[in-house]
């Protein structure tokens, strides 16, 4: 259901849940979120997405890392949010079967942390039912970027 909320007070709420799992392994998270950013659209699709991108993040960055969330306005009406780590990265087929459900993606984390690729899978769902875009960026070594805008 669609409600009117503020971002930045939003994200920080959604992800006090992996302060924990990000201090077990020293990664420091940055909030680099546009000030007041008042967001229409479903708050529980939106925390989702950021809370299952940030997990990522902490997830496949080693110890002493860094996850970045940062969310501006577009121009279009639009809200770009982002996550940013310095993690492992991925390579260009893993990134070209990222959001495909049939294939296996139990690639562990960087302490072994299980994983099933399910979170990024639902992810896109719920950006497309909000009907934005999500895009990635990755090099191998190197950590990802992933981008998603959503009408605000």
């Amino acid at each position: 259901m669609k409600k009117s909320f503020i971002l930045d007070k939003e994200i920080r709420t959604c992800l006090s849940s992996l302060e924990i799992a990000a201090r077990s392994k020293n990664i420091e998270i940055c909030y680099n979120i546009q000030e007041g950013i008042n967001l229409f659209s479903d708050l529980k699709m939106v925390a989702t997405i950021i809370r299952n991108l940030v997990s990522n993040a902490i997830k496949f960055t080693p110890h002493g890392g860094k996850v970045e969330i940062m969310a501006i306005i577009t121009n279009l009406n639009h809200v770009e949010i982002s996550v940013k780590d310095t993690g492992i990265g991925m390579d260009k087929q893993l990134l070209n079967n990222l959001f495909c459900i049939s294939e296996s993606h139990g690639r562990s984390g960087t302490e072994g942390e299980p994983s099933t690729g399910m979170g990024l899978y639902i992810s896109r769902d719920y950006i497309e039912r909000l009907g934005g875009t999500i895009r990635i960026e990755s090099e191998v070594g190197k950590g990802s970027l992933f981008i998603f805008t959503i009408p605000s």
